[in-house]
């Protein structure tokens, strides 16, 4: 399960907007906010665009993505 709390927090702590995100990742801001908060799962994909887009370290994937 996600950790959006985690993932939420990181976005702020790189000074990002959840819409600014979900436009990087090419997606709806509607779309990524039911990912973000678990109406919808992220593709394996997604999770790896929106880890290097936050600068996420492969050590602490597990942390945000796999809870």
């Amino acid at each position: 399960m996600v950790n959006t709390d985690k993932l939420k927090g990181r976005i702020k702590e790189l000074g990002l907007t959840q819409p600014a995100v979900a436009e990087q990742l090419y997606m709806s801001y509607s779309g990524f906010n039911m990912k973000l908060n678990r109406k919808r799962s992220f593709t394996v994909e997604e999770a790896d665009r929106l880890a290097r887009l936050l600068k996420i370290e492969k050590s602490e994937i597990v942390d945000y993505f796999f809870t």
